[in-house]
């Protein structure tokens, strides 16, 4: 794997991507590089981790060399991949990738202006991504996209979706990395241990059923326009009770309700297209009002 290198004076005179105050980065920070490509100019993203070195680095840069060595067997349209590695006065601290002018899909599905059907069209093309991966058939060895969150996609200009940080995906024999929303959902019930199973660091190791139910996860938020992961078993079922009476059918009620089950968690993009016309009344801040004015 190549390894492109710079010098710390040419680095420092690189402009910073700028992410919107609503989208926080805490493991890198990413710049903009203008490249060559066969005699045509090119900008790139230079993602610059904040720490290159030990074991989680090793980690990372043993996921992104298998990224680069096996992209002709995975052939996964619409997810980002790495070039290149990118050193900085000889030490190795990221890797560059394509840029892809776009918008956050987390900023996208929260924007109460945006239509409903455009949200539960970037949901799908989500869920067609997902199993694109899931059914990968020249690479034998695992490969999962991992940290399954709304962050982790971009929009662009035409409203096509893609997957982007694959840094974090479980590909091969790496070590699993930390995933935001099954960190949350697996510590609640000592009864999903079977279903969401650690490694001995005491990080869940990514499998179809975690990929699932943080896409359920994803699907949720945007309909509740807040962070559905973050309540507690039982208020998740009181508002999963509350979406009933919203005309909200039993398959799509059946279907959220397979995260806490354990049972397979389902597949969202079977019940997408029924999902009724997304209003504020089934946003978690209506829901937590009408639930605290009727006690």
């Amino acid at each position: 794997m190549r390894v492109v290198e710079f010098d710390l004076h040419k680095f420092k005179k690189m402009e910073k991507l700028l992410l919107d105050n609503r989208i926080t980065s805490t493991e890198c920070q990413m710049y903009f590089l203008p490249v060559k490509e066969k005699w045509e100019n090119k900008v790139k993203l230079f993602k610059n981790f904040y720490i290159d070195s030990g074991e989680y680095f090793s980690n990372k840069l043993f996921t992104i060399h298998e990224l680069v060595d096996s992209r002709e067997e995975l052939q996964v349209e619409n997810v980002v991949f790495p070039d290149e590695l990118v050193a900085i006065d000889g030490k190795v601290c990221g890797y560059m990738m394509p840029y892809i002018e776009s918008e956050n899909l987390s900023l996208v599905l929260q924007d109460s202006a945006v239509e409903s059907n455009f949200k539960i069209n970037l949901l799908k093309q989500v869920g067609d991504i997902l199993k694109k991966v899931a059914t990968t058939d020249k690479y034998v060895k695992p490969f999962l996209l991992g940290d399954v969150n709304e962050n982790n996609f971009v929009v662009d200009d035409t409203g096509t979706v893609y997957a982007v940080d694959l840094d974090s995906c479980k590909i091969g024999n790496n070590l699993p990395f930390p995933s935001r929303y099954i960190h949350v959902i697996g510590k609640k019930s000592d009864t999903l241990a079977g279903k969401y199973i650690k490694n001995e660091e005491g990080i869940y190791i990514p499998t179809q059923n975690t990929e699932l139910s943080c896409f359920n996860i994803m699907v949720m938020n945007t309909i509740a326009n807040g962070r559905v992961d973050r309540l507690c078993i039982n208020e998740f079922y009181y508002y999963l009770e509350y979406l009933k009476t919203l005309d909200y059918d039993f398959e799509i009620i059946d279907c959220f309700a397979s995260i806490y089950s354990s049972a397979d968690t389902k597949d969202p993009s079977e019940i997408l297209e029924f999902i009724p016309e997304m209003t504020g009344q089934a946003t978690l801040k209506v829901y937590k009002y009408l639930r605290d004015k009727n006690r």
